[in-house]
């Protein structure tokens, strides 16, 4: 999916790069807006309302219908210059967080937001997503390319691994659980994996499962029980049967 949505919003910003320096006319594409109200028209002066550039020559004017003041200030804040500016800045932004190993805040589905959370390169960022969208990346189209689920369920408890490359390197010291990868539910390969960490990484990991445990096990004492009317009249299910994940 990542791929998939970098490619189009790449394309979106290259079609807009390219109908805003085409209506520059040569220019710098900085507009203005020249509406005046009724009582400061000039005598003979026809109802078109001018949008002009740097150059004070016309980039736009309607003769045959009068806009709004609203109408021309809008058009000339969404000049050409200023749709060059932004898509330069959203090309800056895909280039941060697309495809690449990184780390940025993210809301998991609970609506907790995470500041550390990892991206691998095949992964989607919300900074990209969100670039995407204001060029109308559409829901359909996500959910088109999204590939399967591929889950791991965590099969041990954790435990200490002390690894040496080299008899002239340093031991490692890890932290270790063993998981196996599953899709739909179903194992997929068929086998363990071992999950090696390093102290430093244990540690904010186990911290952020801490805060996530936290605020999980605070919504679910924070809910009516089923035997209260409350939760029967909101069809609210249990914590044990609604808060369970994969």
């Amino acid at each position: 999916m990542s791929n998939n949505i970098l490619a189009w919003t790449k394309n979106a910003i290259e079609q807009r790069e390219q109908a805003a320096r085409e209506a520059c006319d040569d220019g710098e594409g900085r507009w203005h807006s020249g509406w005046r109200s009724e009582n400061k028209r000039e005598d003979g002066e026809t109802g078109g309302e001018r949008i002009g550039d740097e150059r004070d020559e016309h980039a736009l004017c309607n003769e045959g219908r009068r806009s709004s003041e609203a109408q021309s200030i809008h058009i000339a804040l969404n000049d050409p210059a200023s749709v060059l500016r932004r898509c330069a800045a959203d090309r800056k932004l895909l280039e941060l967080h697309g495809d690449r190993c990184h780390s940025c805040p993210a809301k998991g589905a609970t609506g907790y937001c995470d500041e550390w959370t990892e991206f691998d390169c095949g992964d989607v960022c919300p900074v990209v997503t969100a670039v995407g969208e204001s060029y109308g990346w559409a829901e359909n189209e996500k959910t088109t390319s999204a590939r399967p689920a591929w889950l791991a369920k965590v099969t041990s408890f954790a435990f200490r691994r002390t690894v040496t490359r080299s008899r002239q390197e340093a031991a490692e010291h890890h932290v270790c659980f063993t998981v196996v990868v599953t899709i739909g539910g179903e194992t997929a390969i068929g086998r363990e994996a071992e999950v090696q960490m390093p102290i430093a990484d244990a540690e904010r990991l186990g911290q952020q499962m801490l805060r996530i445990a936290t605020y999980q096990r605070e919504q679910m004492t924070a809910r009516p029980t089923t035997d209260s009317p409350d939760a029967a009249s909101a069809g609210q299910a249990p914590p044990t049967e609604g808060d369970q994940t994969a």
